[in-house]
């Protein structure tokens, strides 16, 4: 299974999407939903605009890579497309390590496909200066997420 190319744009929103070529914070160059062109800065003849297609494209290759590829690792019951997508998504944004941690202990991987919206939910905050602040941008992809997941719960779990 591929994250449907809804949720690719999707996540690519709350990613953001620069379709001119940057270098960035490590200092390389960088194009479309933080798709790596290659380590180190961007030449001056590298600048040129990419389209929001090819964005997309290279997105969807870079989501196999740092997230798609783990879903069926840690997750061992059936999912609908819904539910992939939303994983896709977490996964991207919080790791592999995350996903593993929200299979196993919500009991998904018993079956309990109720438990992880409401888990899901929680990964909203961020650390800064030490203490954990709910973030208004994670708040809107957790419901996302939640909400896609949610979508057609019977479609896997009947």
């Amino acid at each position: 299974m591929t994250t449907s190319p809804e949720a690719v744009k999707t996540i690519a929103g709350f990613e953001g999407v620069r379709l001119t070529p940057y270098n960035d914070m490590s200092n390389n160059a960088t194009e479309g939903v933080g798709h790596l062109i290659h380590e180190g800065p961007l030449a001056s003849n590298e600048r040129q605009p990419e389209t929001l297609a090819k964005a997309l494209a290279d997105f969807a290759l870079d989501l196999k890579d740092k997230a798609e590829k783990y879903i069926p690792i840690f997750v061992k019951v059936p999912l609908s497309q819904n539910q992939f997508d939303a994983l896709s998504s977490f996964t991207f944004n919080l790791g592999c390590g995350t996903l593993k941690k929200l299979a196993s202990e919500t009991g998904l991987n018993d079956g309990d496909y109720v438990a992880v919206a409401p888990e899901i939910l929680e990964y909203n905050k961020s650390r800064v200066n030490g203490i954990l602040v709910t973030v208004a941008g994670l708040t809107r992809r957790r419901q996302w997420e939640a909400g896609l997941w949610n979508a057609d719960e019977t479609s896997s779990n009947g």
